[in-house]
């Protein structure tokens, strides 16, 4: 048996391929990381969005959009 090897993704090349997609697949794939940041603040550190100017409540709206909305 073959043992094969499997190494995660370096940024680079994490990078290249997502270059690699059609423009709306790439600002899909911002919005969905984006959201998905702003949901993890809202859960573990509100209070760091509001050091960085970022009203909760606004920022829970805009976390609640499907990605594919901007």
């Amino acid at each position: 048996m073959t043992a094969v090897l499997s190494f995660p993704a370096s940024a680079s090349s994490t990078q290249a391929r997502s270059q690699r997609l059609p423009p709306p697949l790439r600002a899909w794939r911002s919005r969905a990381a984006k959201r998905a940041e702003l949901r993890r603040l809202l859960a573990t550190a509100p209070r760091l969005l509001e050091d960085i100017g970022l009203d909760p409540r606004v920022a829970a709206i805009e976390a609640a959009k499907p990605f594919w909305r901007a």
